[in-house]
């Protein structure tokens, strides 16, 4: 390759948001989870005293489409 040539790739991070956009756009809420959508799913379970063995599914209400 010719060390004059400047080939430009997308980083992960990028592609991900690219990703994120694109898909938030189908989901019903209209975005894509946050780290605090997560979290507040997760304080909710343990907050609860009779939930055991419990799958949460946090997907925007994918599941609804």
């Amino acid at each position: 390759m010719n060390p004059t040539v400047k080939v430009r790739w997308p980083s992960a991070a990028a592609r991900t948001r690219r990703r994120a956009a694109s898909a938030a756009g189908s989901l019903p809420l209209g975005r894509v989870a946050e780290v605090e959508d997560v979290a507040k799913a997760y304080l909710q379970l343990m907050d609860q005293d009779y939930a055991t063995g419990t799958v949460t599914v946090i997907d925007g209400g994918t599941i609804l489409v």
